[in-house]
């Protein structure tokens, strides 16, 4: 079998490997995001599959920030700074802030039955971006009676050090 490997870029790799018959010969995909390849909110079991491997083959998934860019930007991130991936999804959504949680997939696996368990190895997680936001807003979420307007933070992630940087403080003095 060819050595599985994930690759130096911004991805989240995943290894499906099932109790079935695996080939002689894996292969690797890459999954990007684009808008036939991720679902907003939950997935429907009609919807096709976006990606079909083999037991055995590597994914590496990229990943988009789990919101919509309107909230990005109310946070305070300039426009041309939000994920190209996310901005080309989002034209075909009549409200970006109409929020979901944006999924990859679904993924088909050949041989895999309705009941069956798959187990799947992280290999490696990379920064896709390298922002975090934090919002709350009156009338959802936890204690959303203690708050009367929404409030925004975008934390910048410091990737080469695996940290967030949650103060303006300590943001600045790393730039």
């Amino acid at each position: 079998m060819r050595e599985r490997s994930a690759h130096g870029c911004a991805v989240l790799a995943i290894a499906f490997l099932l109790s079935i018959s695996v080939s002689a010969a894996a292969e690797t995909h890459r999954m990007v995001p684009t808008p036939r390849t991720v679902t907003w909110g939950y997935f429907d079991p009609r919807t096709p599959p976006a990606l079909t491997v083999r037991p055995g083959d590597t994914i590496e998934v990229e990943t988009l920030a789990a919101i919509s860019s309107p909230y990005w930007e109310a946070a305070g991130l300039p426009h041309d700074q939000v994920q190209p991936a996310l901005l080309e999804i989002e034209r075909d959504r009549k409200d970006p802030w109409d929020i979901a949680h944006i999924l990859a997939g679904p993924i088909y696996v050949e041989g895999a039955e309705p009941g069956d368990a798959l187990e799947v190895k992280i290999l490696s997680i990379d920064l896709a971006f390298p922002f975090a936001i934090n919002f709350f807003a009156p009338g959802g979420g936890v204690l959303s009676d203690e708050f009367t307007s929404t409030h925004y933070k975008l934390i910048p992630l410091d990737a080469a050090r695996k940290v967030a940087l949650f103060s303006d403080k300590e943001a600045h003095a790393r730039t």
